[in-house]
């Protein structure tokens, strides 16, 4: 692959001695990796998430599509990229956690990781980053990196934390699932993703992962993915605390679900419960 970047409006491309040093060695890299694709009626950012994959060049990737019965051009799109897409697998109806899980049980690689409609790598090398990190730790069970999470395209923060048992606790995740790469045997041991939660199904693996002192992660200190939550934050933001308490609950008990509850700023609470009223109330005029 060539490494030289394209002539634009009259500026010259950088020289490869100039820019060397800041790419990995791609040589004797080739570890296998799929990435899955949760997809819905997301014909408008589908291609950009499709072009960011591409712009990877990682040769031993895997990209499996899980439809949930798009109505618009989301599959005409995917189609299109028939040369990057290994399959394509469509089901009834929209559940986010199901369709990883799915997606899970149909890919062969050794690592895989999942990636929503309209989010971007911030480098062209994030699979060869992960792949030499793989080979210099001895194949963690799972390779955490930051991530910018958006909130409706409006809002945004980053997540790029340590995977610590006294922050999860505190519902403190390092980054969200679009910013993990697990090594795909990782769920024989821990379960799958919970399809009883809404919006919160990466969290609850974080905390199920940590308990487990064999299970060992590396972090890339880096923030790698722009990662639009929007499916995901127009949930309900009752259903969203309630699954944090829940999950809390289950993994740590009562008493620090509670602790949790009670240390959250209630007024941002009040604001998600007023905004996503609003956003109901001009569905139904619109």
């Amino acid at each position: 692959m060539s490494r030289t970047k394209e002539k634009k409006n009259g500026i010259e491309p950088f020289a490869d001695a100039l820019i060397e040093k800041f790419l990995p060695n791609e040589e004797g890299v080739d570890v296998s990796i799929a990435l899955i694709l949760p997809v819905y009626n997301c014909a408008e950012v589908i291609g950009t998430t499709l072009d960011s994959i591409k712009r990877q060049h990682y040769t031993n990737l895997e990209v499996v599509v899980v439809d949930a019965g798009s109505t618009d051009r989301t599959l005409e799109i995917v189609s299109s990229y028939h040369t990057l897409i290994s399959r394509i697998y469509t089901i009834t109806e929209w559940n986010l956690y199901d369709m990883i899980n799915r997606g899970i049980a149909l890919i062969s690689a050794e690592y895989v990781s999942v990636i929503m409609p309209g989010s971007v790598y911030l480098s062209d090398h994030v699979f060869y980053m992960v792949a030499k990190f793989v080979l210099e730790n001895a194949a963690p069970d799972l390779i955490y990196f930051g991530s910018i999470q958006r909130d409706r395209k409006k809002n945004s923060k980053i997540l790029n934390a340590p995977l610590r048992l006294d922050l999860l606790v505190k519902g403190i995740y390092p980054t969200n699932f679009t910013g993990c790469v697990f090594k795909t045997d990782l769920f024989e041991k821990i379960g799958k993703f919970d399809t009883r939660l809404k919006a919160r199904g990466g969290f609850d693996i974080f905390c199920r992962f940590a308990k487990e002192k064999a299970l060992r992660s590396v972090r890339i200190d880096r923030v790698l993915v722009d990662a639009d939550y929007t499916p995901l934050t127009i949930a309900n933001p009752v259903r969203i605390f309630a699954d944090i308490f829940s999950i809390l609950h289950t993994h740590f008990g009562l008493r620090s679900a509670f602790k949790w509850f009670l240390g959250i700023n209630h007024l941002i609470v009040i604001k998600m419960l007023w905004k996503n009223l609003k956003v109901n109330l001009f569905k139904k005029r619109s």
